[in-house]
Order: structure tokens, then C-alpha cells, then sequence
């Protein structure tokens, strides 16, 4: 029997890593000042910042990755 897709590790890490990231940026984004009044955040400004460590998260999960010496063959390069 095959472990489903996402029960690998560096998935399990990357999910738990975004779930985080999300979490902080939910967190502010339901932000109220001491009144208890809801209070406007402007992501915008951080949005490059953001994107940047998803995007990193994704590149340190591929470079975990193992890739089968045969996957990385070029078809021509065969006998």
C-alpha cells in the first residue's frame, strides 16, 4: 500500500510553514486597537516580502527533494 501524496515529510514541513505564514498574516488582519474597533492593515507594502518567503518555503521543499537519476536523463542521451 502507497502513503498518500502529502504524508511525506518536506510536504508535511512546507503545508505546516505556509499554515504559519497564514496564520500571522490572518491574525493582523482581524487587528482591533484598544477600543476593540477593527483596525485597516495595508498588506500591500509587504506583499513582495510575502511572496518571497512562500516562494522560498517551495524552493527549500524542491531542494530537499531527491529527483531519480533516470528522471534527469535527456531521452537522446540513451543507447
Amino acid at each position: 500500500m502507497t502513503r498518500p501524496f502529502f504524508s511525506e515529510p518536506v510536504y508535511l514541513t512546507i503545508l505546516e510553514e505556509l499554515r504559519k505564514m497564514m496564520a500571522g498574516f490572518n491574525a493582523r488582519r482581524r487587528a482591533t486597537d484598544a477600543k476593540g474597533v477593527h483596525v485597516e492593515v495595508d498588506f500591500f507594502l509587504e506583499m513582495e516580502e510575502m511572496y518571497g518567503q512562500a516562494l522560498g518555503l517551495f524552493d527549500t521543499a524542491i531542494n530537499t527533494l531527491s529527483i531519480p537519476v533516470e528522471a534527469t536523463a535527456r531521452p537522446d542521451a540513451r543507447s
